[in-house]
């Protein structure tokens, strides 16, 4: 670390290495000495320890890699000592280091799962599972939907990995009529050793099943979803040149969504071994993976920070600005931006059914700053729509995850 030339900062005890929001997010931080403690507007747990950083730990990745607001404030609990690395020096350093990208990946993948896990948690109302058992429930969501590829995929998959479990007949007998309502016999075409193509609606992995191989897109888009109960709650959209599937692979757990073909797709499939060669003399596959983990992890805090408003009204117009937010659209007064969905889009992102979800949309147009054009919602006032959800974002309760 030397080499890098990288600034070393002290700290007094309770003061503020940077607050939750700040929009300075050139470097992250490494603690050379000392302890702090993680606040958060939202908390994921009710353990203490759980937001206690000491020697050796990172904090502040997930705002650096991502280029957003700081997700957390930092409160220094004794003399703090911190190397600070700034964006730039991050591919040295790692290059130079290559425990401290496996610890970060290890440490982002983690928390990443957590916060999917406590998503699930409150939506569904209790906690989520990594069980292989839950691929019958998730086959049996995507089959009462008619989405056969999917059941199809998921029932195979559960009785692969449950060939003891009370549902296996009823994963059999399911299975047997979706054989004969789909005709593609394969999920996926193998153009070469480290090439697939995957059709349409075609699924590349499931939730709960165990992960072999990482994905990277080479051309169309892959969603990455949850079941969510009677939902399927819309992660993300990835892009050519993203990378899919490496929590699995650097945790060694089940897998924590659903990947699905958004159209044709072509992706590389790299196994385990070459996975862990790649993220050692790849530096910058490995500022990939990281900067692709902070952003999901950005974008799972405010989902998080959505389910925590008690007002459900407020839960729908933040949705708006969440979306905003993730193509990175500049919110400054009077600027008009319109959506690329409309009204049914917006509430099954929001969870809402229709009967209750139609009176929040209601509510929203007699509103002057929103408006339908041509099927789209439209905002007239960006930053209004901001002011609005800081106005929500009071009201969340700190203790919503306890």
């Amino acid at each position: 670390m030397a080499d890098l030339k990288l600034k070393v900062f002290r700290y007094n005890p309770n003061s503020l290495v940077f607050v939750e929001g700040a929009t300075s997010v050139n470097n992250f931080f490494i603690i050379k000495e000392g302890e702090a403690r993680i606040l958060r507007d939202v908390e994921i747990s009710d353990n203490p320890q759980d937001n206690v950083l000491k020697t050796g730990d990172y904090f502040g990745v997930v705002a650096c890699m991502s280029k957003r607001p700081r997700l957390e404030t930092i409160k220094a609990m004794t003399t703090l000592s911190l190397i600070s690395v700034e964006y730039d020096n991050f591919v040295d350093l790692i290059k130079n280091n290559k425990t401290v990208a496996l610890k970060i990946l290890k440490l982002y993948s983690t928390r990443l799962r957590n916060f999917d896990e406590a998503i699930a948690r409150i939506s569904l109302k209790k906690p989520s599972s990594s069980n292989p058992e839950e691929l019958f429930n998730i086959a049996m969501y995507y089959y009462s939907n008619r989405e056969f590829l999917q059941s199809r995929y998921a029932f195979k998959k559960f009785i692969q990995h449950c060939p003891v479990s009370e549902n296996l007949a009823k994963a059999s007998e399911y299975l047997s009529k979706l054989d004969g309502l789909v005709k593609e016999e394969r999920s996926y075409i193998q153009e070469s050793p480290l090439m697939r193509k995957y059709l349409d609606k075609a699924i590349l992995f499931c939730e709960n099943e165990p992960g072999e191989d990482v994905f990277i897109v080479q051309s169309g888009k892959i969603k990455i979803t949850k079941v969510l109960g009677e939902q399927e709650v819309l992660l993300a959209v990835l892009n050519p040149g993203d990378i899919v599937g490496e929590m699995a692979l650097i945790e060694n757990k089940p897998r924590s969504a659903n990947a699905i073909a958004f159209g044709d797709v072509k992706v590389m499939v790299i196994n385990k071994q070459n996975f862990q060669l790649m993220v050692q003399n790849r530096p910058e596959i490995t500022l990939k993976i990281i900067q692709l983990l902070s952003e999901r992890i950005w974008v799972a805090y405010r989902q998080l920070e959505n389910l925590a408003m008690p007002d459900e009204y407020g839960r729908l117009v933040d949705h708006l600005l969440i979306q905003i937010q993730k193509l990175r659209v500049t919110v400054e007064p009077r600027k008009e931006y319109k959506f690329d969905f409309g009204v049914d889009e917006l509430l099954t992102m929001a969870g809402f059914d229709r009967e209750k979800g139609y009176s929040h949309i209601r509510r929203l147009f007699e509103d002057p700053n929103y408006k339908l054009m041509e099927g789209k919602i439209v905002v007239e006032d960006v930053d209004e729509l901001q002011k609005q959800v800081n106005i929500f974002r009071k009201k969340i309760k700190k203790d919503f995850f306890a």
